[in-house]
């Protein structure tokens, strides 16, 4: 057995924590908050952190994957899953009301049928890819696939939202190029009467380097590390 102690460790003060939250919350204002908790709210521990975000007032809490997804389903808070969601776990999460992922037409075909044989309505956040190139939607197709994702049963469109790459980066081209092409297709959206309530893009770099994501047509934001 090794007897040697450790000499390092991480202290976290619970109540910096909730200052933190508030400071960045009174900053977004009107837009509201997303507490992005992955891969165990960075290594520090989730469930106390969300714990004591829950008691500071935040109602929603993005996660990478579902079983980040499960832990935070007692505190009665809207979980989002903000990346992708794979076919076998999409039973559980349906039934457990988590937010799901259209990153495709077929995946949102796949919750939609879920949803259908549970017997339930599965709220989904359409996740675009306006220049990331990873997972969501391609910004060209959104317009046509989302049109026809609106057809599905048993689904509610109840967000839409996209990622940044290089938001640390004041001076980045991209960024502010991504927010056009989000800003586009809401426009373009908006002309066939499609709005979806939740609009984010804001990670928490953006917070601080690009206020525009924070601002309408934006009105929540995601802040995490």
């Amino acid at each position: 057995m090794n007897a040697i102690p450790r000499r390092v460790w991480l202290e976290i003060n619970l109540t910096t924590l909730t200052e933190n939250y508030r400071k960045i919350a009174a900053v977004v204002a009107p837009a509201t908050t997303i507490a992005v908790l992955k891969a165990n709210a960075y290594g520090l521990g989730v469930l106390p952190i969300a714990q004591a975000l829950a008691a500071a007032g935040v109602n929603h809490f993005g996660v990478a994957e579902p079983h980040e997804a499960i832990q935070l389903v007692p505190l009665q808070r809207r979980v989002q899953i903000l990346s992708s969601i794979l076919p076998d776990e999409i039973p559980t999460m349906v039934e457990n009301r988590i937010i799901l992922p259209a990153t495709d037409f077929e995946t949102a075909v796949m919750i939609s049928k879920e949803s259908v044989r549970q017997g339930v309505t599965t709220s989904v956040h359409l996740k675009i890819d306006t220049g990331m190139g990873r997972l969501g939607i391609r910004v060209a197709e959104a317009p046509r696939i989302i049109r026809a994702m609106m057809r599905l049963p048993n689904l509610t469109f109840d967000g839409i939202f996209s990622h940044f790459p290089c938001a640390y980066d004041i001076h980045s081209d991209l960024t502010n190029q991504q927010i056009d092409r989000f800003c586009e297709l809401l426009a373009d959206l908006a002309r066939d009467g499609i709005v979806i309530p939740i609009r984010h893009i804001a990670n928490s770099d953006a917070i601080n380097n690009y206020p525009r994501a924070c601002k309408p047509p934006f009105n929540v934001v995601r802040t995490g590390i």
